[in-house]
């Protein structure tokens, strides 16, 4: 298997991070709601509508940090319009309460926009607890 703070070595992170967990998040979006994929995400991890193209992210573990390694929209087109929402940036991350949020902009005009209907979430966020 190699050496397991390869990873942690490479980003920068040194041996500061012990028992670390990837978390990973998918869901499925229908007119707003985010409905998480229980299969394949892991337990106890939420996200639900704050507002449009705002969404909060519950049931991470708690630790002392918490990185998002990574989260796109696969928008289920492979010709989308310009107007539809194709990045999402994460925010407020806490490791302590185990929350944070993720918000979802649109690619022409960058205004925060719900994903289309059939869009899926990919999200993966680092743990130390």
């Amino acid at each position: 298997m190699g050496n397991p703070n390869y990873y942690f070595e490479r980003i920068g992170l040194g041996g500061t991070w012990r028992d670390p967990l990837l978390v990973v998040l998918q869901a499925t979006f229908a007119a707003g709601v985010a409905l998480v994929d229980t299969i394949a995400s892991d337990p106890d991890v939420a996200l639900a509508r704050d507002a449009a193209g705002d969404y909060d992210v519950s049931g991470l573990p708690l630790g002392t940090r918490v990185h998002c390694l990574g989260a796109l929209v696969d928008l289920a087109s492979d010709t989308p319009a310009d107007t539809v929402t194709g990045y999402v940036e994460p925010r407020s991350l806490s490791a302590s309460a185990g929350t944070g949020k993720l918000l979802f902009f649109n690619r022409d005009d960058g205004d925060q926009a719900d994903p289309p209907d059939g869009a899926r979430l990919y999200a993966t966020f680092l743990v130390q607890t």
